[in-house]
């Protein structure tokens, strides 16, 4: 949601943060207002690049815990922002949040379903992303005040940060827990939390699934090959994206 919230968020409220915060004067655009929009993709395509070494080191749920802060301390600076740069490393921040979330959010929810669902669950990223331009654009409608629409973002992050913290159906996953921390116990443990107590089917196909892409007993791991309807897939996800890219459609919404 916030990704999609982060990437719109120009869209609606540049001119008048621009103005607010003197970051062009009397003029209505300046350069510092265009790094005022495109600051967040930019920082996002490079966190992006780094994180996943850093996931693989502390894991997938520790850094997604440590993200919702950079998500809330970006937000509330935009949000109290009196000047351009104030403002300019709010936005920095929440495009670091932006492109660890790019990344992470769907090597998690991957890693926590089991492969009959897996599907279904990482098209809702997509769903989620699309919500967030929604609420901004629909926040632009009727005009609310662009303090507070930096401030509403900072909701969803405080309900990631409770979710991830004080629930205990949210733990690291397991493929992480076992294939790269070498610890099945630990990795059955979060299964099963993931799982429920009464569903030993989807317990047992998240594990199953793990075990599976480990190394065989002389080292080396064993290859599937793809299916005609695996490859068709494949290819059809890389063209949509690609399309979506090419198409400037980011560029648009900011």
């Amino acid at each position: 949601f916030l990704f999609g919230y982060t990437v719109s968020f120009t869209g609606a409220t540049l001119k008048v943060m621009v103005e607010a915060t003197g970051a062009c004067g009397k003029s209505s655009m300046c350069p510092v207002g265009s790094l005022i929009a495109s600051l967040a993709a930019l920082c996002a395509a490079v966190s992006s690049v780094i994180i996943g070494p850093i996931s693989d080191t502390y894991g997938r749920r520790t850094v997604l815990v440590f993200n919702t802060g950079i998500w809330i301390i970006g937000y509330i600076l935009i949000a109290i922002s009196t000047n351009p740069w104030i403002l300019l490393i709010g936005r920095g921040l929440t495009g670091v949040a932006m492109g660890i979330a790019s990344v992470l959010v769907p090597v998690y929810v991957a890693e926590t379903s089991p492969p009959e669902l897996r599907g279904r669950l990482g098209s809702l990223t997509n769903v989620f992303i699309s919500a967030g331009i929604l609420a901004v654009f629909a926040e632009g409608l009727i005009k609310l005040n662009w303090r507070i629409t930096a401030a509403m973002a900072i909701i969803p992050a405080l309900c990631s940060y409770f979710a991830f913290v004080f629930t205990r159906r949210l733990p690291e996953t397991p493929r992480f827990l076992i294939l790269v921390r070498g610890d099945l116990e630990a990795g059955r443990m979060a299964a099963k939390c993931l799982a429920g107590p009464d569903n030993i089917d989807h317990e047992r196909a998240l594990i199953d699934d793990v075990i599976g892409k480990q190394p065989s007993n002389n080292g080396k791991k064993k290859e599937q090959a793809l299916t005609k309807g695996e490859r068709k897939a494949i290819f059809a996800g890389i063209g949509v994206v690609t399309c979506f890219v090419m198409s400037g459609n980011n560029t648009l919404q900011a």
